[in-house]
């Protein structure tokens, strides 16, 4: 099973062939946009974590949540390559990061001593702009700390979870409707998909919170970074859990990301479009995360 799958569009083609814990490569008819993992960093310097320390002063970050609703819906339901396994599944109420998390968020755990990572921002800044070069395995190490710290249960949301949150109630390859405008996503609009106008591309991530929110509340659940989920690979949803739980079975050395990201076209940014970046070390500069927690 390929880590991403090459799916025929009419204008348009997106590919990740050799996707592993160091490179990928997304595709493009536009062209080729190289993406390179960041590889296993040694701990932040002594002299980092005081500076990082200092800036925030050992203030636990504000991590803004949307209460979302209690609900079904057909998991992988588009007409897209997942509709052979869509099913119906039953969302418990939960709560979502209103945003991706950010730099910012993520630089308080490595000057607090809570995260060993301290990821590279490709020169695009810090700040609000969402965390990346973060691996699944990273994230869990934030987690752990921000759950200690707020004395909270923080977790990644389930593949399901993420999917339902992200339609708010609408039913296609996205919630804005058959196309997906700039408005509401960063992605690479030169490729915007059939019989859809071409768009802005802004080669890099945008601060978390710069675009329109879907119907819940969210931001940027297409495109901007990939985000992790919870879910272990599988190639299909199913034999999945009904209840939208996380699935903890399969390929658990691959972890499943959900949004699409800056550099992509609007085909790998559809609903139901799922990944498996290399394994859960896997860093790149597409890669971040937003953070669920349960009611």
């Amino acid at each position: 099973m390929k880590n991403r799958q090459c799916i025929p569009l009419l204008k348009a083609v997106f590919c990740t062939l050799a996707i592993h814990f160091f490179t990928s490569l997304a595709c493009a008819e536009s062209g080729q946009h190289k993406v390179v993992a960041e590889k296993s960093a040694e701990p932040p310097a002594v002299a980092l974590r005081a500076q990082l320390k200092q800036k925030f002063g050992g203030r636990v970050p504000d991590v803004a949540m949307v209460s979302i609703p209690a609900g079904s819906f057909v998991l992988g339901g588009d007409g897209g390559e997942d509709q052979i396994s869509a099913r119906p599944v039953q969302i418990g109420a939960f709560e979502l990061g209103r945003t991706e998390v950010t730099f910012d968020q993520w630089d308080a755990c490595v000057g607090n001593g809570g995260c060993d990572h301290y990821p590279r921002d490709e020169g695009w800044g810090r700040g609000s702009r969402p965390v990346i070069n973060v691996s699944w395995v990273d994230v869990q190490q934030f987690i752990v700390w921000l759950n200690k710290s707020t004395r909270k249960q923080f977790r990644l949301p389930s593949e399901a979870e993420w999917e339902y949150a992200a339609r708010a109630g609408r039913a296609g390859n996205f919630y804005t409707g058959k196309c997906l405008p700039t408005s509401h996503a960063n992605y690479d609009g030169n490729n915007p998909g059939a019989g859809c106008p071409k768009a802005d591309y802004q080669a890099q991530t945008l601060p978390v919170g710069s675009l329109d929110a879907n119907a819940f509340g969210l931001h940027d659940m297409h495109g901007n970074v990939w985000e992790w989920t919870q879910d272990c690979w599988n190639p299909s949803h199913a034999g999945g859990p009904e209840d939208g739980r996380a699935r903890e079975t399969g390929h658990c050395y691959q972890r499943v990301s959900r949004g699409g990201a800056w550099y992509g076209p609007a085909e790998a940014a559809r609903l139901t479009y799922r990944v498996a970046e290399g394994d859960a070390g896997y860093r790149g500069f597409g890669q971040g995360f937003r953070l669920a927690k349960s009611r």
